[in-house]
């Protein structure tokens, strides 16, 4: 079965933006769709934001969707050895840590990302919207 996790923002929630519209277009299309709320979204730690999407068990046939910082979880995730989905969806993503947020954001971009270890990946269907 195709699967779809879409992950909110910073300070959103599963109900907010485009993310029911979004979900429930797929599900017309016979997907199966999370929309999970993330923990502590005001002020978010990696940890836990790794530890619910891990808790939903991603696998080969789910495309991972993500919003904003969700999107730095998103490439933290694709990173691990032990990842397998089928494709990544990226809206509105950055890749550094923008000063006027660090003391929100900081824990996602502390390390920087792994892009060998992501290209290494053979996802299929990834795409990056990054924001300039």
């Amino acid at each position: 079965m195709k699967r779809a996790i879409i992950i909110h923002g910073w300070e959103e929630l599963p109900s907010g933006q485009w993310y029911p519209w979004v979900g429930q277009q797929l599900e017309k299309n016979g997907w199966q769709v999370d929309i999970p709320e993330m923990p502590d979204t005001k002020n978010p730690k990696l940890t836990q934001w790794m530890d619910t999407l891990m808790s939903l068990k991603p696998d080969e046939n789910t495309v991972l969707i993500g919003h904003s910082l969700s999107n730095a979880l998103i490439l933290k995730y694709i990173e691990k050895p032990q990842t397998l989905i089928k494709g990544a969806a990226m809206v509105a993503a950055w890749d550094w840590l923008m000063e006027d947020v660090k003391e929100f954001h900081h824990t996602f971009f502390e390390t920087g990302f792994d892009y060998e270890a992501i290209k290494r990946k053979t996802i299929k269907g990834t795409s990056i919207f990054i924001n300039s």
